[in-house]
């Protein structure tokens, strides 16, 4: 297999696969111990090794359109102030006045044109840089340069902000996305419109992660909700480093696709076949006709929760009341699916497998992405990662 297909290559698979009645499968199958999602000092290790040594996406560009604009996360620990300053630059601060450690800011998203601190009043440019101290004379003195906000490696590509969460770390994501940010660059996404986002606790980040890239669950869990809109467990897989381009047909890919020239296939993307894009080690982009969806699975305060972020982008601003109320039911459907069908039957894998009694769990080889996800994982935990990464 090609490594690294065009999307119309991985579409006319796609298209052979459902003639065929087969899928893109592995060597073997992949058994992986319990402990590897319950274990506390393995968790922690994730942590630091993955969530805080490699390049996150911590936010689109679309959410800080204009300068002064401002959101806040708080992710494993991280208070964290994502703002575009007056010169237009993204950065991301540690939510926090440098004096007493205050959070600077409580609120969610905004806009303004500099931060002050509700404790005593000090007052920082969308910069980071300290520009005001209450009673300067009666505090004393100190260099003001050096209580600017603590910043965080930070840059803005393909109409995504990324970040490192460890002051002063080495940030390459032509090196770390490689084919994968040339083919998110290719959507424009930093000219599409945010409209809205939407939050949901899960397990153990991993059990979360792993029902977002495979539809071979479809049929059982989204029997009528997702099922009659795909072809259940029929999939494509290419690898860009350690992210992942899953393929997967739309249930009228043989109607849309069959009477058309094969060299005109790469028309019929989200008209024939969709893919979901996973990006290590905790996001999904999905561009879809009428919206771009991105999911964001940070580990939670044990290693048995998470957090989910979802978000959704237009190309456009709803222009009216009818285009408003359809995309606030396309953010509520999704959340919904995910809390009434996905997130439940997660929360049950997590108590089976916090229970002792099940040792183990398996991967199918058609569950190629998974096994991928997890072995990048395992070698990503290395605390210098030598050798070529996995390959499917």
């Amino acid at each position: 297999m090609s490594q690294q297909r065009t999307r119309a290559e991985a579409g006319s698979a796609l298209f052979d696969h459902v003639c065929g009645n087969t899928t893109q499968q592995t060597a073997s199958v992949l058994s992986i111990p319990a402990e590897e999602f319950v274990d506390e000092g393995r968790w922690k290790l994730e942590i630091e090794r993955i969530f805080k040594k490699l390049p996150l996406i911590l936010a689109w560009s679309a959410e800080l359109s204009a300068p002064g604009a401002y959101k806040t996360l708080e992710i494993m620990g991280l208070p964290l102030l994502i703002s575009r300053g007056a010169d237009g630059l993204v950065r991301v601060f540690l939510n926090s006045c440098t004096h007493r450690g205050a959070q600077l800011t409580g609120q969610e998203r905004g806009n303004c044109n500099r931060f002050t601190c509700p404790y005593h009043g000090w007052t920082y440019a969308t910069d980071g840089r300290l520009i005001g101290v209450a009673d300067k004379a009666g505090f004393g003195e100190f260099n003001h340069q050096e209580r600017g906000l603590r910043s965080l490696p930070c840059v803005e590509r393909a109409g995504l902000v990324f970040a490192v969460l460890t002051p002063d770390a080495p940030l390459n994501v032509e090196e770390f996305y490689g084919g994968m940010l040339t083919e998110i660059e290719s959507f424009n996404l930093q000219d599409w419109s945010w409209c809205g986002s939407r939050e949901l606790p899960g397990p153990n980040w991993k059990i979360a992660f792993d029902g977002y890239i495979e539809n071979y669950h479809f049929a059982t869990t989204h029997r009528t909700t997702l099922a009659p809109y795909f072809i259940s467990g029929v999939m494509t897989f290419d690898t860009f480093g350690p992210h992942v381009r899953v393929g997967a047909p739309s249930a009228s890919i043989l109607a849309s696709m069959g009477s058309a020239p094969r060299e005109e296939w790469q028309n019929y993307e989200n008209n024939g076949y969709e893919f979901v894009r996973s990006i290590f080690p905790n996001v999904t982009i999905s561009v879809l006709p009428e919206h771009v969806h991105l999911t964001q699975i940070f580990p939670g305060n044990t290693p048995g929760e998470s957090i989910t972020l979802l978000s959704f982008l237009r190309q456009r601003p709803p222009q009216d009341e009818e285009e408003h109320r359809r995309m606030t039911e396309i953010m509520d459907v999704t959340l919904n699916i995910l809390r009434t069908e996905d997130y439940p039957t997660n929360f049950g894998v997590q108590k089976s497998l916090q229970s002792g009694l099940l040792d183990s769990v398996i991967f199918g080889r058609n569950e190629a992405a998974n096994q991928f996800f997890h072995r990048c994982t395992e070698y990503y935990l290395q605390e210098q990662p030598e050798g070529p990464l996995p390959v499917l």
